[in-house]
């Protein structure tokens, strides 16, 4: 009896170090991806910020084309920012803003207040960020 009470003790020691151990393997892979996309998330907030200085000489100039343009990332993935008109009246102009890095891809919503000599930003929302 003292054998087969022990190996069901040792059974049951190595069926819950292999759990811990799934448990453990499973903590540790999100935790690298969460930092893969905050990564990804830092360069795409910083591709949406510097999209706001185009977007206010667009606001300035009468061209309403959507207009992209390709920036430098580290790694070996391509970067575009596109920046397209979507509302046009007398004192502001509203633009969609749309970052991708590789398969990623955030979106902003900017508004520019025109009234004033020079074209400011009024109002910046992030609408999506896509993984």
């Amino acid at each position: 009896m003292k054998r087969g009470t022990a190996t069901i003790a040792a059974l049951v020691m190595l069926s819950l170090v292999g759990v811990a151990t799934a448990v453990l393997t499973a903590r540790v892979a999100d935790c690298a991806e969460r930092t893969r996309r905050a990564t990804d998330d830092a360069q795409l907030r910083t591709l949406l910020l510097s999209a706001t200085t185009i977007a206010r000489q667009k606001a300035a100039s009468s061209e309403r084309a959507p207009q992209t343009i390709q920036l430098p990332v580290a790694g070996e993935e391509q970067a575009t920012c596109t920046v397209e008109t979507t509302e046009v009246n007398a004192g502001a102009i509203r633009m969609r803003v749309v970052a991708r890095i590789g398969d990623v891809q955030a979106e902003a919503a900017y508004s520019i207040d025109r009234t004033g000599d020079k074209p400011r930003m009024a109002k910046a929302e992030l609408l999506n960020a896509a993984y």
